[in-house]
């Protein structure tokens, strides 16, 4: 979470940093798998997500890190 850099808009603890960015923590984590997938396959987008597909980094994440990660931010409260 921290090194592909989510943590930047959507905070520490999965609540976001500003208003127009989704608060992640307790989010269902099959949801939020298919939202990542979609916006690095690009089937998704808008302002935001540029923002993560400009991103070489989080260009890269891998299914199991994307898994890894929802997983993680599920359990935050």
């Amino acid at each position: 979470y921290t090194t592909k850099f989510c943590i930047t808009c959507h905070g520490k603890t999965g609540i976001s940093v500003a208003p127009n960015y989704p608060n992640l923590a307790r989010q269902n984590p099959e949801y939020m798998k298919i939202q990542v997938k979609d916006i690095i396959d690009g089937k998704r987008k808008n302002k935001l997500t540029l923002l993560m597909t400009a991103n070489p980094v989080v260009m890269k994440t891998t299914d199991q890190e994307i898994a890894a990660i929802a997983e993680y931010l599920s359990t935050l409260k």
